[in-house]
């Protein structure tokens, strides 16, 4: 009995000495690397944590159980190229197929990490990578400089007269974000996190100069109605548009490289900020909303006033 058990440990020592010494790059053909580690350095900022970043990282290397040392990735290498092998497919079964090195997947991985720092409230960060080729296996560190950090200045609301300003006033004492807090996308969207619906407005045929027009006409058959011209200002006119009840809109995206206004919400965007991009409206994606986000962040909005 003991002289089996023996011989069971021995051949364990065997097969793993084997797998041991087996090359992890084996399977691998010609011109192809093993991804064999990601490497995420953060510079000077210690409250950033790598494994945050290496989320990030589109392409994972291969997973080790100890001191760097898969034993399946190794049994799979040991069937070399030949799959017409029984043997060989059975053994790559059981055992962790190689990661092949995809050179295109650090350019994104940069990018990707690029867009989380922006997430994260860290603007112009620089994200660098290195790729090292050791034999047949590759090593990629990307090394990280947080950008610069913006504090919240004062919080302005805008929201149209009515009961529900009243009501979003008194609930604004419960906000998560304060002056002197960090800007972030991060601590918007959880400020956001509880809100349960989207309104959306489609606007079809509209003409800006129309909604003008309509407007003077239903607010002077109120003032015939009335026998009397009443009392007027912008807040009031307002009401008459067709946007009633609608906040006006604090950033027009313009697509397609056009530069005008083309008769849309002539009244409504009095103070609007303006961003153009040449990017097509079927081709607008989540990244060009940001840059577009970004942009207006940058602008100082007075409203007529004069500094």
């Amino acid at each position: 009995m003991r002289s089996k058990t023996a011989f069971s440990i021995l051949s364990l020592i065997a097969a793993a000495a084997v797998a041991w010494s087996c090359s992890t790059t084996r399977s691998l053909e010609d011109g192809q690397y093993r991804l064999a580690k990601n490497k995420v350095v953060i510079n000077g900022d210690k409250k950033l944590s790598p494994r945050e970043i290496d989320k990030y990282i589109q392409q994972k290397s291969n997973s080790y159980i100890v001191f760097g040392w898969n034993p399946f990735l190794n049994l799979y290498n040991i069937s070399g190229r030949d799959t017409s092998k029984l043997a060989n497919r059975i053994i790559r079964k059981i055992g962790v197929e190689p990661v092949v090195y995809q050179p295109s997947s650090v350019q994104s991985s940069v990018s990707n990490i690029s867009r989380h720092m922006e997430y994260l409230g860290y603007y112009g960060s620089d994200v660098d990578s290195e790729v090292t080729v050791n034999g047949r296996k590759v090593s990629v560190t990307y090394t990280v400089t947080p950008g610069k950090r913006y504090k919240i200045g004062d919080l302005t609301f805008s929201v149209p007269e009515g009961e529900f300003k009243k009501d979003f006033m008194a609930d604004s004492v419960n906000l998560s974000i304060k002056p002197g807090d960090y800007l972030s996308e991060q601590a918007l969207e959880k400020e956001t996190a509880p809100n349960t619906g989207l309104t959306l407005i489609i606007m079809l045929s509209y003409s800006g100069k129309w909604d003008i027009l309509q407007a003077a006409r239903r607010y002077a058959a109120d003032c015939v109605a009335a026998g009397e011209t009443l009392p007027l200002d912008e807040t009031g006119f307002s009401t008459y548009l067709a946007t009633a009840g609608i906040p006006d809109p604090d950033l027009l995206i313009r697509t397609s490289g056009e530069q005008r206004i083309s008769n849309y919400m002539l009244w409504q965007c009095a103070y609007t900020e303006f961003y153009y991009t040449p990017v097509l409206w079927p081709d607008f994606r989540k990244t060009d909303l940001e840059q577009a986000l970004l942009s207006y962040a940058t602008r100082e909005r007075r409203y007529g006033k004069v500094e």
